[in-house]
């Protein structure tokens, strides 16, 4: 019997993880510092003119991203494009406010390791028999989510996997997708031996 230590770990750059509420308030012009959007997020604002009790007849747009209509009355989508957007107001062809807006990359999903469909416990060892089959699943903490109108979905795209002994690899490869069938790349190891599992690339499924 066979017994693995294995060490899940991934490499990405940290995101910054402060967030919006599903749906905000953008004044024009703005008296402080303007909110900031999210980067292809479909980001749901409410824009509130000075001096203005309507903007039916009012045409915007979004440099450094896009701007349209959201299904609710007096509700606008932003997706921004660019590391910063500018949001411009028009009468006809007189342009009457306008605001520039920080734009932050999305909060970082949680990534959750399942071997052969149980969730990885980081306090056991496993005989590389139950490690047949690993998947790395990336998914959004529910305290995170609610602050966003629309579902945050992510997926994995791509996974590297270590065989260490006595600290020097002696096997690696790289996976694509979520899902890795390490039948055969477990062929050399033995009692003792490091697994490590890398996370190397993920993406947002539902992005614009």
């Amino acid at each position: 019997m066979k017994n693995l230590i294995i060490i899940f770990i991934f490499k990405t750059i940290l995101f910054t993880c402060s967030v919006l509420h599903a749906q905000s308030m953008l004044v024009l012009p703005y008296k402080e510092k303007p909110m900031p959007l999210y980067l292809n997020y479909e980001n749901e604002v409410v824009f509130n003119i000075e001096n203005r009790s309507s903007l039916d007849n009012l045409r915007f747009e979004a440099e450094g991203g896009e701007i349209y209509k959201g299904a609710k009355a007096g509700v606008f989508i932003i997706i921004p494009k660019d590391k910063e957007v500018v949001i411009r107001a028009y009468e006809g062809e007189k342009l009457i406010a306008e605001s520039k807006h920080e734009v932050r990359t999305l909060p970082m999903p949680e990534f959750k390791l399942f071997l052969d469909d149980f969730e990885y416990n980081p306090k056991q060892t496993f005989l590389k028999e139950h490690l047949d089959t690993v998947q790395v699943k990336a998914e959004v903490a529910l305290e995170i989510q609610e602050y966003f109108s629309k579902k945050l979905e992510f997926q994995v795209s791509e996974i590297e996997v270590f065989l260490l002994r006595n600290n020097h690899t002696i096997k690696e490869e790289t996976f694509k997708g979520a899902v890795a069938d390490l039948t055969e790349f477990l062929t050399p190891a033995s009692s003792g031996d490091l697994l490590i599992i890398e996370v190397k690339t993920f993406t947002r499924i539902n992005s614009k």
